[in-house]
């Protein structure tokens, strides 16, 4: 199963939109780099903005990116 952030990162990717990663200064258990993600879409110029926040703190991080990757692809 991949990490909830992967998941996100590749639908935002997969419909064409921009992915930012900002590092947190912290690790993860394996010692991954933990970061703040965000995605915008193409238009710069858009007249209407969404925004989704979440905070993954184990294995809701899953259905909380589901939620995100639902949300992406409508």
């Amino acid at each position: 199963m991949q990490p909830p952030a992967h998941v996100f990162a590749r639908a935002a990717q997969r419909i064409g939109w921009r992915l930012e990663a900002y590092p947190i200064e912290a690790v993860g258990p394996g010692g991954e780099e933990l970061t703040i993600d965000g995605v915008s879409s193409a238009t710069e110029d858009a007249d209407n903005v969404l925004v989704i926040s979440s905070g993954l703190h184990g294995v809701e991080g899953f259905f909380g990116s589901a939620v995100q990757t639902m949300v992406l692809e409508q």
